[in-house]
């Protein structure tokens, strides 16, 4: 009796390599079929080209150097955190912050770039501007927090209302144009 001609479904590979079809690149036991060009990685990792490391099912591929990170979220350096697509990348303890906006530590929110980190609850201030609470004006460091309403002062010269002058602690306000009154 005859035996029926198999198919030839596998090339020949070293000892303690499995069979692959033709086309696939002999890879030790316990790694998946890969087509050539593909390194070998673990089952349960899925197919990468050459170049980029292996990563569990569901990330996506990205160069030797950069960690894991879900499918939607881009490649970003190994100390980086996975952000989503449009965030850049910003060291592990920086928060996602869009594209455009430098890295602040958590707890800090986003602010466009060139302006400088300051805690949550302070608005955006232009760089060399120290951080006041929201709902005072950006003033320049060396100046105190006033309300919006107030005019920027140097410390040490006590808050004014707008078309007051800049006057020292212990001098009452008055109006730009009158004389001071030192009071006693």
């Amino acid at each position: 009796m005859q035996t029926p001609t198999q198919p030839t479904l596998s090339k020949a590979q070293p000892t303690g390599y499995k069979a692959q079809p033709t086309g696939y690149k002999a890879q030790p036991t316990g790694y998946k079929a890969q087509p050539t060009g593909y390194k070998a990685q673990p089952t349960g990792y899925k197919a990468q080209p050459t170049g980029y490391k292996a990563q569990p099912t569901g990330y996506k591929a990205q160069p030797t150097g950069y960690k894991a990170q879900p499918t939607g979220y881009k490649a970003q350096p190994t100390g980086y955190k996975a952000q989503p697509t449009g965030y850049k990348a910003q060291p592990t303890g920086y928060k996602a912050q869009p594209t455009g906006y430098k890295a602040q530590p958590t707890g800090y929110k986003a602010q466009p770039t060139g302006y400088k980190a300051q805690p949550a609850g302070y608005k955006a201030q232009p760089a060399g501007y120290k951080a006041q609470p929201t709902g005072y004006k950006a003033q320049p460091v060396g100046y105190k927090a006033h309300p919006a309403w107030y005019k920027a002062q140097p410390t040490g010269y006590k808050a004014q209302p707008t078309g007051y002058k800049a006057q020292p602690t212990g001098y009452k306000a008055q109006q730009t144009g009158n004389i001071t009154i030192t009071i006693f």
